[in-house]
């Protein structure tokens, strides 16, 4: 194990007691893979936190973008893995290995460097337990300002949303099928309207 999966399931551990990572459970198709012993399960996600892209977004809903620009922070891979994503290069694993110091310093600076109107985290299911402790550790100290955007396709599981309970101040959520036969045919996800439609109630609740 390298110097960077020992710090993030270092820190990992400290928030939970046990790493969610180590028998995964963090997306409804609930592999229980280990990832902390570099097994993957469909996300294709190790342990340890993979930014593909931290930079201003215009092309999000007018409100969250304003005349600043939104906060985006896309994540490397994904548990839905649709047919169509437009963003195959990040579900493949593009992108680059973070710690959490790391990660903290690339939402400051989208805050305090680029004058982000929000930090938009884009499709981290895979990813909370290593982003919930930076979010908080920022929140508690006041060091962050700026509202917290969970950008998602509602494919999350109750432990996910519950990593991240107190941490959002906007769910954006999509809801990309009512068919589970377009869901299972497009998105390999045949159960996906029952399990959104059960977290877009736990996001509103």
């Amino acid at each position: 194990m390298n110097e960077v999966h020992q710090k993030v399931n270092d820190s990992v551990r400290g928030f939970q007691g046990e790493s969610p990572y180590a028998a995964c459970r963090l997306c409804p198709r609930a592999c229980g893979v280990n990832r902390e012993a570099g097994q993957v399960g469909v996300c294709g996600a190790s342990s340890v936190l993979r930014l593909g892209r931290a930079a201003l977004h215009w092309w999000e809903e007018p409100c969250l973008v304003g005349d600043k620009g939104s906060g985006a922070v896309f994540f490397s891979h994904c548990p839905l893995r649709c047919v169509y994503c437009q963003n195959r290069e990040l579900v493949a694993g593009s992108g680059i290995e973070v710690t959490s110091s790391q990660f903290k310093g690339t939402l400051l600076r989208l805050q305090n460097e680029e004058h982000a109107a929000n930090i938009n985290l884009v499709t981290p299911t895979h990813y909370v337990p290593s982003i919930a402790p930076v979010l908080r550790e920022l929140r508690e100290g006041d060091a962050l300002k700026i509202p917290v955007v969970y950008n998602t396709s509602s494919f999350d599981s109750p432990l996910a949303l519950q990593l991240m309970e107190g941490l959002v101040d906007v769910y954006l959520a999509d809801f990309k099928y009512a068919s589970a036969f377009e869901a299972g045919r497009l998105s390999h996800a045949p159960h996906y309207p029952e399990v959104a439609l059960a977290a877009i109630d736990a996001m509103v609740s």
